[in-house]
């Protein structure tokens, strides 16, 4: 049980108050939410400038990446804490639907039996285009989510 229900569910609320407190209390979560976007984004950015005033090509490399993610949290690419509908999912629970990719998310599509296509992979939780992706590496030393889950025993079973 989160903090909204315990509140939501105490026995000092009342029960026409329900919709104006859970109100509330969504716009204040939505405001912590805000705030904590800006100092990731203020964290991520002064980062990003103790890397790249070293001058090494190497830090510049990782400040330009930094930059990118900061960016992308800044404009909501990334969303810290939140599934598609907006839920808390930082206690660990996976928010991914059944019927999605494990690795793209994208929803299945049985009907698209191409080789790259977005039509289950077998009986696995990937979908063709991100196995033929995997497949294509030509990295001997190769390891990603795919890999990991189709190899039997955690070998590497591509073949």
């Amino acid at each position: 049980m989160n903090a909204r229900s315990k509140i939501l569910d105490h026995p000092g609320v009342l029960a026409t108050a329900d919709g104006e407190i859970a109100a509330l209390l969504d716009e204040h979560r939505a405001e912590v939410l805000r705030e904590a976007k800006r100092e990731v984004v203020a964290w991520l950015t002064k980062k990003a400038r103790e890397y790249r005033s070293t001058k090494s090509h190497q830090h510049r490399l990782q400040a330009d990446a930094i930059e990118t993610m900061a960016s992308k949290v800044d404009r909501g690419a990334v969303r810290l804490f939140l599934d598609a509908a907006g839920k808390d999912t930082r206690e660990g629970e996976s928010t991914r639907d059944a019927e999605t990719c494990g690795r793209c998310s994208r929803p299945f599509d049985p009907t698209d039996m191409r080789f790259d296509g977005r039509a289950r992979y077998r009986d696995t939780r990937f979908c063709r285009g991100c196995v033929d992706i995997c497949h294509e590496s030509t990295d001997p030393f190769h390891r990603c989510l795919v890999c990991a889950a189709l190899a039997p025993g955690g070998g590497d079973d591509r073949g």
